[in-house]
C-alpha cells in the first residue's frame, strides 16, 4: 500500500464547539503533520495550559460562519478543514473553502442534505432501496394530525416516530407510545413547543414514521467519495436519563447523546455486511444525484430481527462516538483526514489499540435536553484536574468556558469522561469514578452507561 501524499507539516483548521472538537483537537495533537491547530470556536479547555501555542480559539467565531472562518483560514495559511458540527458543511463551507484552495474533510452543501432534510433523505432512501422504516410527510400542523390518527386508527400502530425535518442538534425526535402523546409531540415540533422556539426552521415539515423495535446503533465511515473506510462501532445512550423504568418512556427525552460505549461486542459479520451495503448504497446513490459524497458518514441504525434499517445519515461524526471512538484510535488522525479530503483513502490503512475498550459518559447541566437558559450557566466545575489524573481517563470540554480563572458550565452537555479500559467492566468503573468526581450546581449524568453491554462482553 502506497503512503498518503501530503506536507510535512500542516495548518489545520476544526469547525466545532464542543466534545467532539475537543476530542478532534486531541487526536489531531498526536500526528507529526500538524503544525498548528485553529478552533472555530473551540473551548477555553481545549489547550493544555496558557502557554499551549498549539492550539488557537475563536470564541466569536462558531462553526456556522462560513465566511469567516474562510476569511482567517486564508489569512492564517491554513491547509486543510475538518468539519466538525454539520451547520458548517450545511452552510457551504466546504464548497467555500474549495473555491479559495483550501482542503477539506467534510462534504458539499448539497450532499448536506443528507442531514439537513430528513424529508430529503427519506426519500433518497426510498428512491434507492436503502432499507428503512415506512413513513409520510406532513408539511403542516393539520396534515401531521390527519397522518397520525390514519395510523394509529386505521393502521392500528402502536407507535410512531415523529421527526422535525431540519437541523436541530438531534433533539427533534419524539416516540409516541399513543395518538395523544402524537398530538402533543407536533405542537412540540410544529406549532409552539420547545423544540420549535428553539429551532423554528426545523419543524416547518415533519415526518412521521413507523417505530421499529429493535437494537439501536451507529457505524461512521470516512470516503473519499470512492473508498470507504470504517470507524469502530459504538452504541450510543440517547435517553436523557437511566432507562430502569423510574422515569416513564414518554417523560425520558431523547437528546444529542448521554453516552456510549465502544466497539459494539455484537456487531456480527452479517450485520457489518449489510451495513457496508448500505454505506456502498449512499455513496453510489449520491453520485448518481449530481452530488457525490466525501467526508464522514455517519448511520444511525436500528436492527430488527438480524435485518439492518437506517435511522438518520449524519454527516459528520456523531458526538460522542467521536469521543469514545478516537480514545481507541491508534492511527494518524490527521493523515486519515487528508486522505479523505484528497481522494487518497485507497492508500490508508487504519490501527486500532489492542485489546482495549472505552466507555464514555457525559456530565450535563440539570434542565437539559430543554434549552439552558441564563439562570442555568455561570457555576464553578470542581474536580476536572483530579479527573483527568485518573489513569485512562480523558476529561474533554464540550460546554465550558474560563471565567475569573475557573471553568464554568456553559451549555447544556458540558463534559465527556472517556475511559479506556482492557474489559468494558473497568472501563464503566473508572468512568463513573471519574464521573462523580466532577460536579457542579445542579448537574446531572446517566448512572447506566455501558451497562447493557455487559450481558455480552466482560
Amino acid at each position: 500500500m502506497s503512503a498518503v501524499e501530503m506536507l510535512d507539516k500542516i495548518v489545520v483548521a476544526i469547525a466545532d464547539g464542543g466534545g467532539r472538537g475537543h476530542a478532534f483537537v486531541n487526536a489531531c495533537r498526536k500526528s507529526p503533520h500538524t503544525k498548528k491547530i485553529l478552533a472555530f470556536k473551540g473551548g477555553d479547555g481545549w489547550r493544555t495550559g496558557p502557554d499551549d501555542g498549539l492550539v488557537e480559539c475563536f470564541a466569536d467565531i462558531d462553526a456556522g460562519n462560513v465566511h469567516a472562518i474562510i476569511a482567517e483560514a486564508q489569512k492564517q495559511n491554513v491547509n486543510l478543514i475538518i468539519a466538525g458540527q454539520e451547520i458548517f458543511l450545511v452552510n457551504g463551507g466546504a464548497d467555500v473553502a474549495g473555491y479559495n484552495g483550501i482542503e477539506v474533510m467534510g462534504c458539499s452543501g448539497d450532499a448536506a442534505r443528507l442531514e439537513a432534510s430528513k424529508v430529503w433523505a427519506k426519500t433518497f432512501f426510498e428512491k434507492y432501496r436503502i432499507p428503512t422504516a415506512d413513513f409520510e410527510i406532513a408539511q403542516s400542523p393539520r396534515q401531521a394530525y390527519a397522518i397520525v390518527d390514519y395510523w394509529f386508527l386505521i393502521r392500528e400502530v402502536e407507535s410512531l416516530v415523529l421527526k422535525a425535518d431540519g437541523l436541530a442538534e438531534g433533539k427533534g425526535v419524539i416516540i409516541a407510545h399513543s395518538r395523544a402523546e402524537a398530538h402533543a409531540a407536533i405542537s412540540e415540533i410544529m406549532i409552539d413547543g420547545t423544540i420549535k422556539k428553539t429551532y423554528p426552521y426545523a419543524g416547518n415539515s415533519l415526518i412521521v414514521e413507523e417505530f421499529i423495535d429493535g437494537r439501536e446503533m451507529s457505524a461512521t465511515y470516512f470516503t473519499d467519495g470512492i473508498d470507504l473506510t470504517p470507524m469502530l462501532v459504538g452504541v450510543d445512550h440517547k435517553r436523557r436519563f437511566d432507562e430502569d423504568g423510574r422515569v416513564p418512556k414518554d417523560q425520558n427525552r431523547m437528546t444529542g447523546g448521554m453516552g456510549l460505549y465502544a466497539p459494539d461486542p455484537r456487531y456480527s459479520p452479517g450485520i457489518r455486511e449489510q451495513v457496508k451495503k448500505i454505506a456502498r448504497q449512499i455513496i453510489e446513490g449520491m453520485k448518481n444525484e449530481h452530488c457525490p459524497f466525501r467526508g464522514i458518514l455517519y448511520l444511525g441504525l436500528m436492527i430488527c430481527n438480524g435485518v439492518v434499517y437506517v435511522l438518520e445519515v449524519n454527516v459528520r461524526f456523531g458526538a460522542p462516538e467521536a469521543q469514545g471512538i478516537l480514545a481507541l484510535f491508534d492511527s494518524d488522525f490527521v493523515e486519515l483526514a487528508w486522505a479523505t479530503a484528497t481522494g487518497q483513502l485507497g492508500k490508508y490503512k487504519t490501527r486500532w489499540k489492542k485489546g482495549k475498550v472505552s466507555v464514555t459518559v457525559t456530565l450535563v447541566s440539570g434542565p437539559y435536553p430543554a434549552p439552558i437558559t441564563a439562570e442555568a450557566k455561570g457555576f464553578e466545575i470542581f474536580g476536572l484536574e483530579e479527573a483527568a489524573k485518573i489513569e485512562g481517563i480523558s476529561v474533554l470540554h464540550a460546554g465550558t468556558k474560563l471565567k475569573d480563572d475557573v471553568f464554568v458550565n456553559n451549555g447544556g452537555r458540558v463534559i465527556d469522561i472517556v475511559a479506556v479500559a482492557g474489559t468494558f467492566k473497568e472501563a464503566i468503573a473508572l468512568a463513573n469514578r471519574a464521573a462523580m468526581m466532577i460536579h457542579w450546581q445542579h448537574y446531572d449524568y446517566r448512572k447506566d452507561i455501558g451497562k447493557r453491554v455487559l450481558l455480552y462482553a466482560d
